[in-house]
Order: structure tokens, then sequence, then C-alpha cells
């Protein structure tokens, strides 16, 4: 009997030692997530994000035509693992288009109709985009393991 009280009592510890052990991943602010951010759409589009300090930026959408869409960011606003944005087309600013979606430390998942369609687009901080494209390339040149 003293033996079963004792075991359940180590189990009950061990389950909240391992509870506090675990936290959640920190918030995205605009400190940690201002920055460069590259993506790739479903089809091949490729999406350039600039986030300034000042929570303002800009996006570049190159589908698949030669031509880039330009977007001004007006504001950026992360609140937990949510982020808003409200965006103007330079070629039609008085439009103002909304965007959500997402955001973690090193990810971002945005949605928002008229800029990406139907579909939503993971981002990715630029400089782990580039490395990631580099290492891909190295490991394919000829000779290598």
């Amino acid at each position: 009997m003293k033996l079963a009280r004792l075991l359940t009592k180590l189990i009950a510890l061990g389950l909240a030692s391992s509870a506090l052990a675990t936290s959640l991943p920190e918030p995205a602010t605009l400190a940690n997530m201002a920055g460069a951010w590259m993506g790739l759409g479903q089809w091949g589009s490729h999406y350039r994000l600039l986030i300034d300090q000042s929570g303002h930026g800009q996006l570049a959408i190159r589908g698949t035509l030669e031509k880039v869409f330009l977007y001004r960011i007006d504001s950026i606003a992360f609140e937990g693992q949510s982020v808003k944005m409200r965006l103007r087309f330079t070629d039609e600013p008085q439009s103002v288009l909304k965007v959500k979606g997402d955001a973690w430390l090193g990810s971002m998942t945005l949605r928002g109709e008229r800029v990406f369609g139907n579909d939503s687009v993971r981002f990715y901080p630029e400089a782990e985009w580039l490395e990631r494209q580099a290492a891909v390339r190295a490991a394919m040149q000829p000779g290598a393991p």
C-alpha cells in the first residue's frame, strides 16, 4: 500500500516537473520580427517582405509574369501568435488591403485574398532562406558527396 502511494507521488512529481520544463515559444513582436523575409507561393510566386522597426515596410511579389507587384506596409501588429497588416498597392495607393496570419519566431504564414488569392504563404527569415539555398546548391555541385 505504501509503495503504491509512493509511486503515485513520484509519478505526479515527474509530470509536474515536466510540465514546468515545457515553456511556450517567445511571442512574435515587432522587435523580434523586423527584418527581411522570403516566401514561395504554391504556384511559384516569389515574395520578399521587409518589416522595419517602426511597423512599416514593403512586400514585393513576382508571379509567373515578369512584372513585380509592390505593396507598402502602412501598419503591422503582432499579438501572441497572430499578425495583422494594412497594405497599399503602389499602383493604387487609395485602396487599403488587409492581410492577417500566424507568426512565430522564424516563421510567418500570411493570408489575404486580394494579395495572395486563396492561398496562404509561409515566410522565413531571408538569411536562413539564403543559407538553405546555398547548402542545397553546394550539395548538387559536381564532385559533392
